[in-house]
């Protein structure tokens, strides 16, 4: 990733993260005191972040400093310049903000004025404040939409990796500065993180970059190995077993070990915290030495790079006795921890998009994009998987989606609730919108002019 993508695309996603718990900024345009910090104090109760302006002036200066996603304008300052071509002139320069004038004219003719500039609703005096949670309601859902809309926008436009890792979140840009600084050096690396969160595909990474590249990269796995294997198998020599009745049997011989076999390159150790105590207690001891190849092999380098990769926390383990001390030290220096994939959701579309090419390529598929619906139960997932899971589910979708778009019954996941739903406890009156009695029209004076402008529109309306 170069710095000139670099840059922009994090301004992006520090505004757009995924919009879910990012307090949205309402700007009160409003020249009575009083009346702004009433409405400040309502805007904080419902997590909004109120910033307040006394005239057009100020409102403009505030709109310049601060991302303002919606603009509340009390229509009683209009002789001071507030009112419709407030909203203009702010909108020339943020066209994506939403406005609500309260104090309006009640009149067809206003609102439907107000409308054509921009303005999302018209109240009138005094203020109907459970419209207003309405609106602000559906406002919120709007803002995030299109917060959500810019970040897949942007993974759709831009490639940010290292070494098939992708993301842009700050967490992983330090992982990626790691690894960097890492694979530079050549002493052991330990990788910590959760189960799905990519240690091994980390590990691959600093191979990569590192000097011995162009040398083997051997995996061996620990979990499940018994303490007999495990030494037989990294250090080399005969099969041992404990079994009595194999004792005087004859049983394999394995040269080298894998230790031998990563001379000249990497040897990843996976879920080392697994590996039985005394053969850490051994491994340390072999790093401690100068490690070199057995006669014959003197054509092959004589060291290995050490990586090791645990779900478990070592320095808690060393500390009860599970692990042994001497090979967490050699480790404690250098240490990358990933985050699990909860702590970086910024990279959730990054990663779908790079997923989805994946499996493109994999299944012979042509998918372009996702539904909305798909986009933000993504984005909303808890992902106890971390990115397995996430790569999973996305080539799930990709074999069964039988279009070009990926729809949300193609994700074997759960749909998420809405992030902005409001607190139980002031449903009771959004209930009353589902009772609408037959024949019933709002009139052009029942107190919310957006009705009363659509009330205007039919012929012989109002009379």
């Amino acid at each position: 990733m170069n710095r000139k993508t670099e840059e922009p695309m994090k301004g992006l996603m520090s505004s757009a993260s995924s919009g879910k718990n990012q307090r949205i900024r309402v700007l009160i345009v409003d020249s009575r005191e009083k009346d702004q910090g009433m409405m400040g104090r309502f805007l904080a109760a419902w997590n909004f972040e109120p910033v307040a302006a006394k005239n057009a002036k100020e409102a403009f200066a505030v709109a310049n400093e601060q991302e303002v996603s919606i603009a509340i304008i009390c229509s009683h300052s209009e002789r001071s310049g507030v009112g419709i071509e407030l909203v203009r002139q702010l909108r020339q320069n943020n066209p994506g903000l939403e406005s609500i004038l309260l104090g309006a004219n009640d009149s067809p003719k206003f609102a439907t004025e107000a409308f054509r500039a921009g303005v999302y609703d018209c109240l009138k005096s005094p203020t109907d404040f459970k419209q207003l949670s309405r609106d602000l309601n559906t406002l919120r859902e709007e803002v995030q939409r299109r917060m959500e809309r810019k970040v897949w926008d942007a993974a759709a436009a831009t490639d940010v990796s290292l070494e098939g890792m992708v993301g842009i979140s700050a967490p992983m840009q330090a992982v990626f500065s790691s690894i960097r600084r890492f694979a530079m050096e050549d002493s052991p690396v330990l990788i910590t993180g959760l189960i799905g969160t990519g240690k091994e595909l980390t590990a691959r990474a600093v191979h990569a970059l590192s000097g011995r590249a162009s040398g083997p990269l051997v995996v061996y796995r620990c979990c499940g190995v018994t303490e007999a294997l495990a030494e037989t198998e990294l250090f080399g020599g005969p099969v041992k077993s404990s079994h009595p009745r194999n004792q005087m049997a004859i049983l394999p011989q394995i040269e080298g070990g894998v230790l031998e076999s990563a001379y000249g390159g990497t040897l990843l150790l996976d879920e080392i915290g697994d590996l039985p105590v005394s053969i850490q207690v051994q491994l340390a001891k072999k790093l401690q030495e100068s490690s070199a190849p057995s006669e014959g092999q003197a054509s092959r380098s004589g060291s290995f790079r050490l990586v090791a990769a645990t779900r478990l926390n070592l320095a808690d383990q060393a500390g009860r006795g599970h692990f042994s001390r001497e090979l967490y030290s050699l480790f404690s220096q250098s240490v990358i921890h990933l985050p699990s994939l909860g702590e970086r959701r910024e990279d959730i579309p990054l990663l779908c998009r790079h997923f989805q090419q994946k499996f493109n390529q994999e299944f012979g598929k042509a998918t372009r994009a996702f539904f909305p619906a798909a986009e933000r139960a993504l984005l909303n997932y808890p992902w106890p998987g971390n990115v397995r899971e996430l790569e999973n589910v996305i080539g799930r979708a990709c074999l069964l989606a039988d279009q070009d778009w990926i729809e949300l019954s193609d994700l074997s996941i759960a749909a998420p609730l809405s992030a902005s739903t409001w607190p139980e406890r002031h449903l009771n009156w959004i209930t009353e919108e589902r009772w609408n009695p037959k024949g019933y029209e709002p009139k052009p004076g029942d107190g919310n002019i957006r009705k009363s402008s659509q009330v205007g529109a039919r012929p012989g309306a109002g009379k």
